[in-house]
């Protein structure tokens, strides 16, 4: 428990930093803590927002490399090129 409190204050320390000049620098701990923590869950949501373009361009891709115009139909004479071939 003592590790995450002061993991919260190294965060909080770390966040003043990060908002030193700023219109937001007169946050106290409670408030700053607060943005952190929204900030957090931004980045966390874009992210997701993010693998879920990734995993779509992917799937298109795919999609396209197994298209029905990357696809020969076997007929008789295919099947007996095939075997010339072998």
């Amino acid at each position: 428990m003592q590790e995450n409190e002061e993991n919260q204050m190294l965060s909080l320390e770390q966040g003043r930093r990060l908002i030193e000049n700023t219109s937001l620098s007169n946050l106290n701990d409670d408030e700053l803590q607060e943005l952190l923590e929204s900030i957090k869950v931004f980045c966390e949501i874009n992210f997701e927002m993010y693998l879920d373009v990734l995993r779509q361009v992917k799937m298109e891709e795919i999609d396209k490399d197994f298209s029905d115009d990357n696809v020969v139909l076997l007929n008789e004479n295919n099947q007996e090129n095939l075997q010339k071939a072998a």
